[in-house]
């Protein structure tokens, strides 16, 4: 930024980095399933998840689906808690 300010005149406050504010949209009340309901995962499939554990609830987040939300706003019993990956 210091090298931009000096030579171009750039203004610090006018830069946007990265993608800019809500371009990746969190994941709000993720339905959680458990085993035996459907759309749960069969037991011969595998994928890599991300865990969270928090008062006694744990839940596990899926990478492929948390690599394009980044963050999930979940309730853990009365505990609200934001997810990120």
């Amino acid at each position: 930024i210091t090298h931009a300010v000096k030579t171009y005149g750039f203004e610090p406050n006018k830069f946007q980095f990265g993608l800019g504010p809500n371009a990746i949209r969190p994941i709000l009340n993720p339905e959680m399933l458990s085993p035996g309901e459907e759309g749960y995962p069969s037991d011969d499939r595998s994928f890599i998840v991300q865990g969270a554990s928090v008062n006694d609830y744990t839940r596990a987040y899926p990478l492929d689906i948390m690599s394009r939300h980044e963050v999930v706003d979940e309730q853990f019993g009365e505990t609200y808690v934001a997810v990120a990956y």
